[in-house]
């Protein structure tokens, strides 16, 4: 698994490659716990690289979800695969992580549309 991560706008997007899985969840949870340590509390995970997720990589993004929200912050998660939106609607976590097509939309609903074109 390989992780990029990028200012746009003042929104930090985190790009994920390959799996994420239980042999790679610690580097999830670094980058985590990190961007919070850092205050950073607008972030955008790009999961369009994405071939698989666990129940492991599924709470750790959960679990970053509620450290951004009790910072105050805004969080989305852009680029979902079917194969794992699919995950997203059995565990129902896409009723409580905020979901968007693309990256573009996640940051133009970030930013009121205000945000730096590619």
């Amino acid at each position: 698994m390989k992780i990029a991560t990028h200012d746009r706008s003042g929104v930090t997007i985190c790009s994920i490659k390959g799996e994420i899985m239980i042999d790679s969840i610690i580097l999830i949870r670094n980058l985590f716990r990190g961007l919070i340590k850092r205050g950073i509390n607008r972030v955008v995970i790009d999961l369009s690289e994405v071939d698989y997720i666990d129940s492991m990589g599924l709470a750790a993004i959960a679990g970053f979800s509620k450290s951004i929200s009790s910072l105050e912050g805004d969080l989305r998660i852009s680029d979902v695969p079917p194969k794992i939106e699919s995950l997203f609607r059995i565990t129902k976590l896409d009723r409580i992580l905020s979901i968007c097509p693309t990256q573009e939309e996640a940051l133009a609903q970030m930013t009121g549309g205000h945000y730096e074109q590619r």
